[in-house]
């Protein structure tokens, strides 16, 4: 069985699109871990305010029923990461902050405990994991001015994340596509054209509830699966 650790960034993504079922119909699949952080953002954070008091609770609701489980994460490996990350980037001679602890509290939790896969649509951590050399041309168009890479950072930073695997609600969501969970969206009006508009329209949902993919992504996307 497989085993991801999920950040709240993507916990947003298909709590808002109501797709919190999919992570029900895969539990016997997939063990989707949460730590401490990411419960205390996504759930206890949110049951405070009146705008996603009900997307905590509905989150609570897969904590409680097993969808979601406890891991626990390496404190000093967490702040070391932080430390790291917020050390890579320098623009106007200064370090920019660019992640946050609950964040490398999750990643060290995947590490602690032999876990390759995390699941974060956040655009920075992804980045900074997946291809550090675009996120510093990220990094320089948004503050517009020239961004340095402290290399000595990055190779640390590199070596201590070398085995994780960034996936993104979307790439969950387009196995689930393809193991045929959306099924009842399109039974009662099958075709081609159908499909193709629930993916495209899944694709776009997650994107404008903060998953981090492109439209070239999501022609990509379409591309292959169609």
């Amino acid at each position: 069985m497989k085993s991801i650790v999920v950040d709240t960034s993507s916990l947003i993504s298909i709590s808002t699109n109501c797709l919190l079922w999919v992570l029900d119909a895969l539990k016997n699949k997939i063990n989707f871990y949460v730590t401490k952080g990411v419960v205390e953002e996504s759930i206890n954070h949110a049951l405070k305010i009146e705008r996603f008091r009900l997307s905590g609770v509905r989150l609570l609701k897969r904590l409680c029923e097993g969808t979601l489980d406890y891991i626990e994460y390496d404190v000093p490996l967490a702040n070391s990461l932080t430390s790291l990350a917020n050390s890579i980037f320098f623009a106007w001679g200064k370090p920019l902050r660019i992640v946050h602890p609950g964040e490398m509290g999750a990643i060290s939790a995947a590490l602690k405990n032999k876990i390759n896969y995390f699941l974060i649509d956040e655009r920075i951590t992804g980045m900074l994991i997946d291809n550090p050399e675009a996120l510093c041309t990220t990094l320089s168009n948004r503050f517009h001015t020239k961004v340095e890479i402290n290399n000595e950072a990055l190779s640390k930073f590199r070596d201590a994340c070398s085995k994780i695997q960034v996936i993104r609600s979307s790439d969950l969501m387009c196995v689930a596509y393809e193991a045929g969970l959306m099924e009842n969206y399109i039974k009662a009006c099958g075709g081609a054209k159908v499909r193709k508009d629930l993916l495209s329209g899944l694709l776009w949902g997650l994107k404008f509830s903060g998953c981090a993919i492109s439209g070239n992504d999501i022609k990509q996307y379409l591309k292959v699966l169609f």
